[in-house]
């Protein structure tokens, strides 16, 4: 099965953007580590100490971006059992 995240954005809105992460867990298995990556660089950006996870998710909180430009929001993480994998999400920015 292929997701898409694809989202809308307003440039003046603070969002959260995250995954669920359960399915992909094999049984026992958790969150060990994320990190978040933006591009293009600037414009768009993470709020500074925003990023959180817990044993199944993974959270970044946005602000800012240009009105017309889309965002790419990459989420790697590793889990306890070793497993490292990411996911993308896409933003646009629209005025509303």
């Amino acid at each position: 099965m292929v997701e898409q995240w694809h989202f809308e954005k307003d440039p003046d809105s603070l969002l959260d953007f995250g995954f669920g992460w359960t399915r992909w867990l094999n049984s026992g298995d958790y969150v060990t580590a994320s990190n978040w990556v933006i591009s293009p660089a600037g414009g768009l950006t993470a709020v500074l100490g925003s990023q959180s996870y817990d044993n199944t998710s993974t959270v970044v909180r946005v602000e800012g971006g240009v009105v017309g430009e889309q965002y790419t929001l990459v989420n790697s993480i590793e889990t306890h059992d070793g497993l490292k994998t990411d996911r993308t999400l896409w933003i646009h920015v629209v005025e509303r």
